[in-house]
């Protein structure tokens, strides 16, 4: 299997699929001293031939220059733009969420929330769809939308898609599809598959219906350390994995401590940093007019 493939002005040549090998190594990108400054991009397969992609930083900067879109078919999980991290948030629209995008938008940041249309959930008490009228979501995705955060797809309803068929897994992206149409009149064009689970054969259908699977580097746990003697956990794993050169992380707005503190230090400890908050598109160097279709 070859590939050859163009990135984010990045051009790429893939000679040979190895199995649980880096594939495509030499990488040239604009050169910049700043955090997350990028200057080689990985795309590699697993043992069970699941492509996925990965943006390493590199000392050794060079310039290229070539115009191209994001691919489809590959899981992203890192930013290519220095001085960016990806704030992002899973499983809303809740009752946080407004709480969430309010302080982003305070400093000046911006992120992508990660929607599920229809919503059964025990523990958090809640059953609701996001284009119900009768509730407060639409509007909240709506003003969301004007104060230029990111909406995207998680599912109709949170399936492990690795899980489904094709249909189903076509099935919970269409639903989704049709919830955002029936609000904003259009549909999203990134999507997050739940618990990052999405081989082969998902990602060839994300790749059919034109999506961008977006995963993580940075992982506070936010769904696991959710209380007030728990939470500093959370700070201290995204400062860990920032730090690492994390520059997407992975949040949950249906989470209180989230909103009320996880939010406000990643806030500080970016601002602290010298780095912005931003959203995917942004990080990727992915124009707004792609975020979305209108059919």
């Amino acid at each position: 299997m070859a590939y050859a493939l163009l990135f984010a002005g990045w051009r790429i040549f893939a000679l040979s699929t190895i199995a649980t090998a880096t594939i495509a190594r030499h990488i040239t990108v604009n050169a910049s001293t700043s955090h997350l400054a990028r200057s080689r991009l990985a795309f590699s397969t697993t043992q069970d031939d699941k492509p996925s992609l990965s943006i390493y930083r590199n000392d050794d900067s060079a310039i290229e220059v070539a115009d191209a879109s994001l691919p489809y078919g590959l899981k992203i999980s890192s930013c290519v733009e220095a001085g960016m991290v990806a704030l992002t948030f899973d499983d809303g629209p809740y009752e946080w969420t407004r709480a969430v995008a309010e302080n982003m938008d305070e400093a000046g940041f911006k992120g992508t929330f990660f929607m599920v249309g229809n919503v059964h959930n025990r523990r958090l008490g809640l059953t609701r769809r996001m284009d119900d009228e009768g509730t407060q979501y639409p509007e909240l995705l709506r003003s969301l939308h004007r104060n230029g955060h990111q909406l995207a797809s998680h599912t109709w309803t949170h399936e492990d898609l690795d899980a489904l068929g094709r249909e189903d897994r076509l099935r919970q992206m269409r639903d989704n599809d049709q919830a955002f149409r029936n609000v904003l009149g259009f549909t999203p064009t990134y999507m997050r598959p739940p618990k990052g689970r999405c081989g082969k054969s998902c990602l060839e259908d994300m790749k059919a219906l034109k999506y961008h699977t977006i995963t993580w580097d940075i992982n506070p746990e936010d769904w696991k350390y959710n209380s007030e003697d728990t939470w500093n956990e959370t700070a201290s794993r995204f400062d860990r994995d920032l730090s690492a050169g994390g520059s997407i992380a992975v949040c949950h707005d249906v989470e209180v401590y989230t909103a009320r503190k996880l939010v406000p230090h990643m806030i500080s400890e970016l601002k602290k940093r010298g780095l912005k908050g931003v959203t995917v598109g942004e990080c990727l160097g992915d124009s707004k007019e792609n975020w979305y279709r209108s059919q």
